[in-house]
Formats: structure tokens, C-alpha cells, sequence
């Protein structure tokens, strides 16, 4: 039996399912039920509860609330069993979550909403009912960035109740940087970025997207002010994805000036997936079974009313409302504007001033969907892999299995500046 609502894209034949809370479902270790009508729960224990120990948590406020704080620092807590936000940080500046486990947490683990200079690091993170972190801070209208770090930590199993869009990382507005994490085990993506001016780097992303598609690992879309994030030097492999798959970097929907760059992609549907989007940069990145590694589109010139309702209602006001012609924007983002004379015009917009080159690819390269040709520079420059043997992404080594001679790596196409690779 099913009823209404079912959704944005309703019931499909084929679509998975489940059923919750359905007693004849209560068959398995791990298993509950909640008899509403009499105020009991059914439970089948993993383990002997008699050796155990059994938190049931009323607390629906945060473990640890700061607000306007200036440099404090908290190290060492274990906090966990909260029904909402496990810790909040709200304006000040320079507070310091390190070394801490937070987990089991009903809603977000740690929310760090304005302020400035907050950090998280050296945390482990896991077993959030929704986003394992939220970092928002600094002033898109003036630029001004926050300065927020998330750092060193390691992020997993987030999701657990609400199972998209609450990823290891939410970062929003401008200046924030994530660096130097292990993040995976998830339904759905990595890092959602929303903003200008961020840094994602030397990240370890894999096994995420386990029970959903068309998503990213790293995802930022459908904002064409939402630019200068640079995305480097992450090592991003093994993601799950179902139907459409999963991109490991996706600039959906006419995301524009972003930099993919420095990154090593193995095993993977997508590798970048430029949607529509301008001035972006795919430069420097090694793809190893991706396929394709490089997928570029013209959704903004699509005639389908969804696709020009994205540009003309959705993305048009964003644009007019950050005054991209005016200071900070046009100094900072030279030819930002020329996106409005499309935007004053119907017929949609096309992916101009796209730069791919210079990436070492091994498996299907570019894959470039009509009619955005035209608009791809320097799409042919790359160079190829022929002949790896036991590739080892996180090392960057490439040798022969025991007992067979080393064959030369070989490498064909384009090799200008192949030492910047």
C-alpha cells in the first residue's frame, strides 16, 4: 500500500524500498519496534544486555552550546547518546574542538554557525542521524571570509536517519577550509559546498554515495556567483552509486569558477563532472578507471523547461542580487558579468571559458555531450597512461607485481609541461 506525498520524483517501478516500523520486519539482531499505542519498544539486541551498557538519551539540546566565545578550547571530550546537536559554536572567534569523539548523535555533531578562525581537528566524527559537521561563516556580500578549519579527523557514518544531503562536511559562505581528512562510509555525499572562496584539500573520500546516485563526493551547484573554491589534492576512490552513479567532484548544474586540481581519481563512475558551468578549471589531476574520467555538458543551453527554469528563475536573482558588475565581485572575479547578458536574454547559457588540460588519464578520457563542444578549451590536451602495474594511488607508485621485470611507464599525447603533473 503506499499514499501521498511520495516525493519529489515519485514511485518507480524497480525503485528500492523498505518498510519502518513494521513488526513482521523485526527479524534480526539490531532490530526495533516501536508500539506507539502502548508506549513500548520491541528490541532484539545485538549483544547480551546484561553485559552491556544502555543509554536512552531525552536530551534534545545540544551537549555543549558556546556562544560569543574568544579563544576557548575544548580537547579530550568523548560526547555522545544526544537526540540533537551534539556542540554548537555561535559567533566569537578562535574556539578550538580538538581531539574529541563525538558520535551517536540524534542531528549534526558539530554546528559552528558565524564567528570567525573556529576550528575542528584531530576529532573522530561518526554516527550522526544527519550532518556530521555544518560550517557556515563570513560575508558573501563583501567577500569577507571566516577563516573556519575543519582538520585531521576522521568523519564516517554520518546520515543515519535523514539519508541525503547530510555529509561529513556542510561549508557555507566564504573562506573555510577542509584539509587533511578521512572521510567515508556514507548514503550519500562527502562535502556540500554552498559559497565562495573555499579550500578543499588533502582529503581521503571513498565508500560514500553506498545507497543513492547522481550525487558527488564533493558537490557544489546551480549558483553562478558560488565561485574561486579550489578543490586539490584530494585522493578520491572507490564511491558506490546507484542508478545515474556518483561523480567524484561534481559541479552540478552550472556551478561555475571552480579549480579541480592536483587530485588523484581512482575507480570511479565520474571522475569531474562539469554541468553546465563556466570558467572552471580541470587542470593537473591524475584519473586511473574512471569512466569517464572528464565529463562536460551544456545543460544551460537545454530548451526543456526544467533547465531554463533553473537558469532564468533560479540562477538569474542570484546573480542580479550579488551586483556581480560592482565591487567586490567584478574586481575579484574579472568577467563575471559577462554571464548577464545572457541572463537578459531567453535561449539559456553556454559553458564558456572552461579550461581542461594537462591531466594524466588512464581508461576513457573526455566525454563531451552536444552541443557543449564548441565551448571546451584545450580539452585535447592530456596524457594518457598505457601499461600501469599495481597503481597505488595513495603512494603515487607504479610497480610490477613479484617475480615480473619493471616495464617503463609509457606515456602518450600531449607532454607539455608534463612536469607539472
Amino acid at each position: 500500500m503506499t499514499a501521498p506525498p511520495h516525493g519529489i520524483y515519485g514511485f518507480c517501478k524497480n525503485q528500492r524500498y523498505y518498510f519502518l516500523n513494521v513488526l513482521e520486519e523485526l527479524d534480526e539482531p539490531g532490530e526495533y519496534w516501536l508500539d506507539f499505542a502502548a508506549g513500548k519498544i520491541y528490541f532484539w539486541p545485538p549483544s547480551d544486555l546484561r553485559k552491556s551498557t544502555v543509554f536512552v538519551s531525552k536530551l534534545d539540546q545540544p551537549l555543549i552550546k558556546i556562544s560569543d566565545a574568544r579563544g576557548l578550547r575544548l580537547e579530550g571530550f568523548a560526547l555522545e547518546a544526544g537526540r540533537g546537536n551534539d556542540v554548537t559554536i555561535e559567533g566569537g572567534e578562535a574556539v578550538t574542538l580538538r581531539a574529541s569523539k563525538i558520535r551517536n548523535v540524534g542531528d549534526v555533531g558539530v554546528i559552528v554557525n558565524g564567528g570567525k578562525e573556529h576550528t575542528v581537528e584531530r576529532c573522530e566524527i561518526s554516527h550522526t542521524g544527519d550532518s556530521a559537521i555544518e560550517i557556515t561563516g563570513g560575508d558573501r556580500a563583501a567577500l569577507t571570509a571566516a577563516g573556519h578549519r575543519v582538520e585531521d579527523s576522521d568523519i564516517h557514518h554520518m546520515g543515519e536517519w535523514v539519508r541525503t544531503y547530510n555529509p561529513a562536511a556542510k561549508v557555507n559562505s566564504v573562506g573555510n577550509r577542509v584539509a587533511h581528512n578521512a572521510i567515508h562510509d556514507g548514503p550519500h555525499a562527502g562535502i556540500l559546498i554552498t559559497g565562495n572562496d573555499h579550500i578543499i584539500e588533502y582529503n581521503n573520500i571513498h565508500h560514500l554515495a553506498l545507497e543513492t546516485g547522481d550525487l558527488g563526493a564533493i558537490y557544489i551547484g546551480r549558483d553562478y556567483t558560488e565561485r574561486s573554491t579550489v578543490i586539490r589534492y584530494n585522493y578520491i576512490h572507490e564511491l558506490g552509486g546507484v542508478g545515474l552513479g556518483s561523480m567524484a567532484v561534481y559541479l552540478d548544474d552550472c556551478a561555475s569558477g571552480i579549480t579541480i586540481y592536483g587530485n588523484i581519481f581512482y575507480k570511479l563512475k565520474y571522475g569531474a563532472f562539469v554541468g553546465g558551468g563556466r570558467d572552471n578549471r580541470v587542470e593537473n589531476n591524475v584519473f586511473v578507471e574512471c569512466n569517464p574520467a572528464i565529463h562536460v555538458d551544456a545543460r544551460g543551453l537545454d530548451q526543456r523547461k526544467v533547465w531554463q527554469d533553473m537558469v532564468y528563475v533560479l540562477m538569474k536573482p542570484k546573480a542580479e542580487a550579488m551586483k556581480v558588475l560592482e565591487p567586490p565581485y567584478a574586481a575579484k572575479y574579472p568577467g563575471i558579468g559577462t554571464v548577464l547578458p545572457y541572463l537578459a536574454r531567453p535561449g539559456g547559457v553556454p559553458p564558456e571559458g572552461n579550461v581542461i588540460r594537462r591531466n594524466l588519464i588512464q581508461g576513457p578520457g573526455l566525454a563531451v555531450r552536444p552541443p557543449a563542444q564548441p565551448w571546451v578549451l584545450d580539452a585535447g590536451e592530456k596524457v594518457t597512461i598505457e601499461d600501469v602495474l599495481c597503481f597505488k594511488p595513495e603512494t603515487g607508485a607504479h610497480r610490477a607485481p613479484a617475480g615480473v621485470p619493471p616495464k617503463p611507464l609509457r606515456l602518450t599525447g600531449s607532454v607539455r609541461e608534463r612536469s607539472r603533473v
